[in-house]
């Protein structure tokens, strides 16, 4: 007896325990043991199902289901069935295990159930399929407007909920960049800008970059709580959206009903928020991609334009001249030497300045002593030249790819002319290192700082140059201590 009881017993903890539903049916298909797991998946108390058949806990129970269960009882198999259901204001989704369990004698005395509930792996798939959309509009080029959108469409639709936004962040106010709204009201239209004064859900994730609801704007302060309000909408949810691992804004949905959200719902708004901020970010680069091939071409086209003023207003009026005194002189030659050879001499002097200039000008484009000597001596040239004093510290010893060479030797170069311009230094260090892959390019003043990477095109153009090598270039300037420009470059491995 004691051994019948410590089985029972130990049953027991094993159908308390259990993380899924389990339950026993007798052959009229009657509860006669669950756990509370498959019980609150059903909504009712263990109590309620015992005693009572399946189909009238489960009135909705598929009909094809329910045959099967009956043919288990004469010698069925087993089978497995997905379902869905919506409990606690949630869509969920279970599947069962059905089988049948057969006594000492071989004869099949009730159905066993097991209930799994993967609703978490539905919503992952669904997440995975929005985001492969939103993905595919990325991939084809779409304006940033358009996939911000998708991102609004996709999330009102996973979540089932009326309205859904994204939303972007700036230093002191947030804009709706993609919002649906089905109700058809248009409360907030895309482009509206929201102020973080008063509390807002978009204010707490703003402030803790987690996660936040509001349940009820009755007596919060704030305009956005008073446009709530007015609006009709009883809560709010939302999750930040994390670009290259800075907050880039927040997703939202809003609800009318009397009942809150959902509890969980964050949850799921936290999952998708951090697969669109990889589909923001993916965007956003190409955007930016766009319009750095854009400026190198206007910057290549405008580089051609100066070239051509240059040669034809200073080396090309330089050469036009001297073929005209040499031609003076070949005519002076023989009846007045004196004066050919002045004309010779003013000749000569011409080609010379021509030469100067012609010079200044390949200097411009690529260093002759850069190709010749590698970029420590053309380094050295440019500090020698520099009205500031310029201290070469640590320099690579080896020759670099030639493309990797000039654009240390152009990061450098512009960094030289804004300290010259703007910084107000007494002296300025250079180093270029390579490691773990990759040239470091670092020119560093001590001036009064606050330089800004973003005006100027001289900056800029040094960016796309070395963002075009698949490299990257920063810009630290902290007001009154001075700034470090620093590029890094990849560089495939030596061979040998």
């Amino acid at each position: 007896m004691e051994d019948v009881l410590d089985e029972t017993a130990l049953l027991e903890t094993l159908l308390a325990s259990a993380p899924v539903g389990i339950g026993f049916l007798d052959r009229e298909l009657r509860f006669v043991r669950l756990n509370e797991t498959l019980a609150a998946a059903n909504s009712r108390s263990r109590e309620q199902h015992l005693g009572r058949r399946i189909d009238e806990i489960w009135p909705e129970i598929p009909a094809g289901l329910l045959r099967a269960l009956e043919d288990m009882l004469d010698g069925g198999c087993a089978v497995n069935y997905e379902v869905a259901s919506r409990l606690g204001g949630r869509d969920r989704w279970a599947v069962g295990t059905y089988y049948p369990i057969a006594g000492a004698d071989g004869v099949v005395a009730g159905v066993g159930i097991i209930v799994t509930d993967i609703t978490r792996r539905k919503q992952m798939e669904d997440e995975q399929t929005a985001l492969r959309r939103v993905a595919t509009l990325v991939a084809q080029e779409a304006e940033p407007e358009e996939v911000f959108q998708s991102v609004a469409e996709e999330l009102a639709e996973l979540t089932r909920t009326i309205t859904a936004s994204l939303i972007r962040f700036d230093e002191t106010s947030a804009t709706i960049v993609g919002r649906v709204d089905r109700s058809g009201e248009n409360t907030f239209p895309i482009g509206t800008v929201l102020t973080f004064e008063g509390d807002s859900v978009i204010r707490r994730i703003r402030d803790t970059g987690r996660p936040a609801r509001i349940d009820s704007y009755k007596g919060l302060p704030g305009r956005i709580a008073e446009q709530m309000r007015q609006f009709g909408y009883s809560s709010v949810a939302g999750a930040p959206v994390t670009v290259a691992g800075t907050l880039w804004g927040a997703v939202l949905v809003e609800s009318r009903d009397p009942e809150p959200l959902a509890l969980g719902v964050e949850d799921q708004l936290t999952q998708f928020g951090e697969l669109v901020g990889q589909a923001v970010a993916n965007a956003e680069a190409r955007t930016d991609l766009r319009a750095s091939r854009a400026r190198i071409v206007e910057a290549g086209d405008s580089e051609r334009r100066r070239l051509e003023r240059n040669l034809h207003d200073g080396a090309q009026q330089r050469l036009v001249t001297l073929s005209l005194a040499l031609r003076l002189a070949a005519a002076r030659v023989e009846d007045d030497p004196p004066q050919a050879r002045v004309l010779l001499g003013q000749a000569a002097e011409e080609l010379a300045q021509a030469l100067a200039e012609l010079r200044e000008l390949a200097r411009g484009i690529h260093p002759a002593v850069l190709s010749d000597r590698g970029l420590a001596p053309a380094l050295e040239s440019l500090a020698e030249r520099a009205p500031v004093p310029v201290r070469i510290g640590e320099m690579v010893e080896e020759r670099l790819p030639e493309q990797v060479e000039a654009a240390a030797y152009f990061v450098v170069a512009e960094a030289l002319t804004n300290v010259v311009k703007y910084a107000r230094a007494a002296s300025v260090e250079v180093r270029v290192k390579r490691a773990n892959g990759r040239a470091l390019i670092e020119v560093i003043d001590d001036g009064v700082g606050g330089a800004d990477a973003s005006a100027g095109s001289g900056l800029r153009g040094l960016a796309d140059r070395v963002e075009a090598l698949g490299g990257r270039l920063d810009v630290e300037s902290p007001p009154g201590s001075g700034t470090t420009l620093s590029a890094s470059i990849p560089v495939a491995p030596s061979s040998g």
